[in-house]
């Protein structure tokens, strides 16, 4: 079976969340939250490979979309591109600089960008002008037997 969703959510969250200075949420938003924040969204997309899923050593590649909001294009820009970093980033052998936890019973085989990244959205709001910028990642884990 491939890995479970809800801990490779978890995992992922971990990682975005070591940004030093943005607030990571998934499934909820506070009313009045700090800005800028960036937003994980499990989304439509990926695949399983191997083996029929049923089997132990089907490989899983989810999808997921990082929102990143702000009151600043420029702020949604630097934001976006520091999570970017965070989770694409490699060292001069091809390491990732920054490591997942691990999904019991799994090994990560990849993260990838699943497009390039969009523009920033803007839109009017009662507070005030709030810009959003997104970019969307595929990850990719094994089993580790």
């Amino acid at each position: 079976m491939p890995a479970p969703r809800q801990l490779v959510t978890l995992a992922f969250k971990e990682l975005l969340g070591r940004h030093p200075s943005m607030k990571v949420y998934s499934g909820f938003i506070p009313d009045t939250p700090a800005l800028p924040l960036a937003v994980l969204n499990s989304i439509d997309g990926g695949r399983y490979d191997g083996p029929p899923l049923v089997a132990p050593d089907a490989d899983a590649w989810y999808v997921y979309q990082v929102d990143v909001v702000g009151s600043r294009m420029d702020q949604v820009e630097k934001g976006r591109d520091e999570l970017r970093e965070l989770v694409l980033g490699r060292d001069r052998e091809g390491a990732f600089l920054h490591d997942l936890e691990v999904v019991p019973g799994f090994v990560w085989a990849d993260r990838l960008p699943s497009d390039t990244p969009g523009g920033v959205d803007v839109e009017k709001a009662p507070s005030g002008t709030i810009f959003t910028a997104s970019h969307r990642y595929t990850l990719a884990l094994t089993p580790s037997n």
